[in-house]
């Protein structure tokens, strides 16, 4: 972990975080404990302990908090710093989200809530009736995977095989479905589900996971979909 010490000269610390573009920089004494941290705007002529800022709780996590966690936290904060035996051992900002481990997250519970919707399908649509509510163009590219699948000798039936924007379509066309996992009005639910369905697909193709987005508006994504999958557990 990058740090500056209170002694070093502010401007060269301001230059080094212009360089790596950060935003912060912990700031350690002489033995290199670190006692807080200076931001790079706020950065003058003089040392660094002179535009030290000290660290509030909220800033602070430990080194075990889970992930899910995180999306709370950095929803109304741009950083946070880790606790690992009583020292800052390093700074999570919403940089770091883009990273392996939250896209698996973020995977994880797209796949967990398509599961839900996947099962609300089959018990308000009995014996495939819902075949009549798709386009015959969707219905087809439905039909023509499941005959590919069951070459492979997939054990799957027939509504594994609609995508989540035809689920979405079946789900919007009941309101008995639709209200089951308490998705608001028909706008909203539609709205949160091409949501998730961007949101899967950039996560999918590896691209920036708020591109023509926000952290804010995945953040709300996230704890949404939380709350639904919580429901439909109980």
């Amino acid at each position: 972990m990058a740090t500056c010490r209170a002694i070093d000269d502010a401007q060269a610390a301001k230059s080094f975080m212009e360089e790596r573009d950060f935003d912060v920089l912990p700031l350690g004494d002489e033995e290199g404990t670190i006692t807080g941290y200076v931001e790079r705007e706020s950065l003058g002529n003089r040392h660094c302990a002179d535009y030290k800022r000290s660290f509030f709780p909220s800033e602070v996590v430990t080194d075990s908090t889970p992930l899910e966690a995180l999306f709370k936290i950095l929803w109304d904060s741009p950083r946070v710093f880790v606790l690992e035996n009583n020292s800052i051992t390093g700074i999570i900002t919403r940089a770091d989200l883009q990273k392996a481990p939250v896209r698996i997250l973020l995977f994880g519970l797209v796949t967990l809530l398509e599961i839900q919707v996947l099962h609300l399908i089959r018990d308000y649509y009995p014996d495939d009736s819902w075949q009549g509510s798709l386009s015959p163009g969707r219905l087809k590219m439905a039909k023509d995977l499941y005959t590919r699948r069951l070459a492979r000798n997939e054990e799957i039936d027939l509504a594994v095989c609609p995508q989540l924007c035809d689920k979405r379509t079946l789900l919007l066309k009941d309101d008995r479905l639709r209200e089951s996992p308490s998705l608001g009005s028909n706008s909203q639910a539609e709205r949160f589900l091409k949501g998730i369905e961007k949101l899967r697909d950039r996560l999918a193709h590896g691209q920036d996971i708020i591109a023509g987005s926000s952290w804010p508006a995945v953040f709300s994504l996230v704890q949404q979909t939380e709350k639904v999958l919580e429901q439909r557990e109980r």
